[in-house]
Order: structure tokens, then sequence, then C-alpha cells
């Protein structure tokens, strides 16, 4: 009996590692994911939600300094120029991790183009210049943002892609697209407690568990409705904001929160509606928000990470820091002075500057 067992078992494994193998070389890199995204360099992704499609074209973007950057995503799904997996021998790495803000697309300050984004420089390709700029040498700047991503989103990538990186400095910049109800609640990437997140981890690129999840989460009734739940409620995003930091911690990686803050109502955009329906709508954000930087806050400060805050009176007067249409991504200036204040609190912690050898 135990034989037959052990046979049946054994049969089955092969059966499924040959099944997994004829998967792998005969489908292409997206099997089974989905179809790409309303945006032209993402797809959807199981395991993920969405992701940044590796080799996609971006775009063209100007920094401060009148400098020209043709970005595309690279092999490793992170936009910017190509980097290796294994970190080069004396570097400081800081990778970046957010959704458009950091990512860098601008909803255009134009009546009835609210839907569009558009490539634009980001406060990661701004502190990538000052690094240049000013040093030190040996620093990489490694832009890890996703479009729409909330902090489970961002969880999961900390967990999955990020730490292989080997990073010396992970930034936290969620908050805004955690409070907004979810299109596809099947997709809000929270992390499964015990088990579920032990077989997640250990089995997410295997192209049979990706079929599998996909084929779940496809299932009529058994997730909620669209819209009918923020992707990320106060509870996990304060669990998402603590698994940030027991997972740096254990692997001995730098952390720092940053702030999110959203701009002043100003000029109404027509494509939102009535002005009243745009004021209530900008209230609900920015009340959201600051209710989610409180819980980070805490979190930093219960577990000593330190924030870094790019809103308040050290910011000028003399450009808009947010379009004029949804008051949450920056303009360039906006990017800029994001950098500014990133650059100067990396370097007052002292990240910027390899480790001193024992």
């Amino acid at each position: 009996m135990l034989a037959r067992l052990v046979l049946a078992a054994v049969a089955t494994l092969l059966t499924l590692f040959a099944c997994e193998g004829a998967l792998r070389v005969g489908t292409g890199p997206l099997f089974p994911e989905g179809q790409p995204t309303f945006l032209p360099w993402m797809a959807l992704d199981p395991v993920f939600g969405w992701r940044n499609i590796a080799g996609a074209p971006v775009g063209p973007i100007e920094r401060s300094d009148g400098a020209r950057l043709e970005r595309r995503i690279n092999r490793l799904g992170l936009r910017g120029e190509e980097i290796t997996r294994e970190k080069p021998a004396g570097t400081v790495r800081i990778v970046c991790l957010g959704d458009s803000v950091t990512f860098g697309v601008i909803q255009p300050d134009v009546p009835g183009e609210s839907d569009r984004h558009t490539p634009t420089v980001s406060y990661v390709d701004e502190l990538a210049r000052l690094v240049e700029q000013r040093g030190p040498q040996n620093v990489q700047v490694i832009n890890a943002g996703v479009v729409g991503y909330s902090s489970s989103h961002g969880l999961r990538q900390l967990a999955l892609q990020v730490l292989d990186l080997d990073p010396d400095v992970v930034t936290f910049r969620f908050g805004v697209n955690d409070q907004y109800d979810s299109w596809a609640p099947a997709r809000r990437a929270i992390e499964p407690r015990a088990f579920g997140r032990t077989l997640l981890y250990a089995l997410h690129d295997w192209k049979l568990f990706r079929a599998g999840l996909s084929a779940y989460q496809r299932l009529p009734g058994l997730h909620p409705r669209a819209d009918s739940v923020p992707w990320t409620d106060d509870e996990r995003f304060r669990r998402n904001a603590e698994r940030f930091v027991e997972l740096t911690q254990q692997h001995g990686v730098h952390l720092l929160f940053m702030d999110f803050p959203v701009g002043a109502l100003g000029r109404i955009d027509p494509a939102f509606g009535t002005e009243g329906a745009a004021r209530t709508f900008h209230r609900r954000i920015f009340v959201n928000t600051r209710r989610l930087q409180r819980i980070a806050q805490e979190v930093a400060e219960r577990n000593g990470v330190p924030i870094v805050y790019t809103a308040g009176p050290k910011a000028p007067r003399t450009a808009p820091l947010f379009n004029g249409i949804d008051y949450v991504h920056p303009t360039v200036e906006g990017a800029s002075f994001i950098a500014e204040r990133l650059y100067a609190e990396l370097g007052a912690l002292g990240w910027l500057s390899p480790p001193s050898p024992d």
C-alpha cells in the first residue's frame, strides 16, 4: 500500500514537472498573466496584480537640468537603465518603491484629459541627478515604482523582486492608491498568512501556480464586486507598513518612509464633473491620505524608522508642486523638491556611503 502511494506521488510530481516544463518552453513570458492594461508598458499579472513589461518603451523625459532621457522598462521590469541583479562591489543601492508618483507619470493639465497618463520626470530621476552631480560616487538609484500600486502590491514586490537586488536602502511611498475603491478586488495582492504566504513565495514564478491563481481570480462570486472595497483598508495598510519593517530588518536593509501629500485644490477640471463633486472627491482624498499618513508615522515611530517630509513650510512657493488635475502627481518642480528633501535626509542618515568594514 505504501509503495503504491509513493509511486502515485512520484508519478504526480513527474507529471507536474512535465507540464511546467511544457508551459515554460511553449508559452511566452506573459502567459498566463493576461492582456495589457490601459498603459502600454504594463500587463496584468496574477501574482503582482499587474506589472511593468520588460523591454517596453515608456517615452522620453526631461529632467529639471534640461537633460533629455529616453526611458524604458529594463529586463528586470524596472523603469530606467539596465542593471545587473547582482550588486556591483562597493555600490550603494537605493531602491525607491511606490506608485505612479514614484514611477513618473502625470495627468495633463488639460480639460477633459484627466484620465490620460503621460510619462514625465520622477523624483527618482531627480534624485539620481543629484547623486550624479553632487556625489558620492558608486550610488545606484533604482526606480521600482509601478502605476496604481498600493502598499499591498509594494509589499509583494519587496518580498519577491526587490530584496533579490540586495538593496542598501529601500524607500516606502504608498498611501494614495490604498484608499481608492478597487476596480479588481481579486488583484489586491493581499499577503496571505502562515502556510499560504510560504506557498505563494515559494511557487510565485511557477507557471502552473500562476495559471491556477489566474483562474481563481477570474472565478465569479468568490471576490467582492468591483469598486465595493478599497485596495487596502486601514488595518491592512498598517500591517503592510509593519511587514516592510520586518522584511528590511531581516535582510539588513535601511528603510525610509516618505510622506505622500495632496496639494490644495485650485481650478476645477470639467472632466471631473461639477465643481461640488470635484471638491467632495478632493476632500475625501485629502482626509483619507492624512489618516493613512498618521498610521505610517505611528509605525515609523514605534520601530525607529525615519520619515522624510516633502510638504510643509520648507516647500517652495515659486512654482506649483502638484499638477492642476488631481493635485497628487507632482510637477517637474515638485519632483525636484521631493528629490532635494530625500537626498538631504539620506545624507544626514549617512546612507549614501557604503558601511565601514568591521
